[in-house]
């Protein structure tokens, strides 16, 4: 399946780009977080995470669309 990744935030600096496309075959936000750490392994050393039409995804979370966003973390106010 391929996926559209948004990146958002310092995530956009570390990796030079803003969004990218990805095949991927894991179908769990756990397993696409180490693909992606695999793909950028800067990503190892930032907190990051993933959500998908405006919710963050748990670890066991199937990833049902085929457009990703990537945030690093961030707090409320």
């Amino acid at each position: 399946m391929k996926i559209r990744f948004n990146y958002h935030g310092k995530l956009v600096e570390l990796l030079g780009t803003k969004s990218e496309e990805l095949e991927l075959s894991q179908d769990s936000s756990a397993e696409i977080q180490q693909t992606l750490i695999q793909a950028h392994p800067e990503l190892a050393k930032s907190t990051f995470q993933l959500a998908q039409s405006n919710r963050i995804l748990q670890a066991d979370d199937l990833i049902e669309e085929k457009e990703i966003d990537v945030f690093p973390p961030f707090s409320g106010g």
